[in-house]
């Protein structure tokens, strides 16, 4: 799955992240709720920041409407929760 955003916006360790998930079917809006998770050094030296972010989606909306049982687990629900964890390395300057 991609995530195409239009923007992000950080409101002290809280991250909007709205963005058009193309499913099959159709690309509906949709808004996960980011919480930056910390910033750290890692063993070689470069800068990590970490962000973790969530949301629910009913599959209806976006046209998978799939839903014959199966065998193990029995019927599939509408609601699906998408979880996302980003993990982003600071460049150095020559790498940029």
């Amino acid at each position: 799955m991609t995530f195409p955003r239009p923007n992000v916006s950080v409101d002290g360790d809280q991250i909007p992240l709205p963005g058009d998930p193309p499913l099959p079917g159709r690309t509906k809006p949709v808004l996960l709720s980011g919480t930056h998770q910390g910033r750290f050094e890692d063993p070689w030296g470069k800068m990590r920041t970490a962000f973790i972010a969530f949301t629910t989606i009913d599959r209806n909306d976006f046209g998978v409407a799939f839903n014959a049982p199966f065998e193990q687990i029995g019927q599939i629900c509408d609601e699906v929760w998408i979880e996302i964890a980003i993990e982003a390395v600071q460049q150095d300057a020559a790498q940029q």
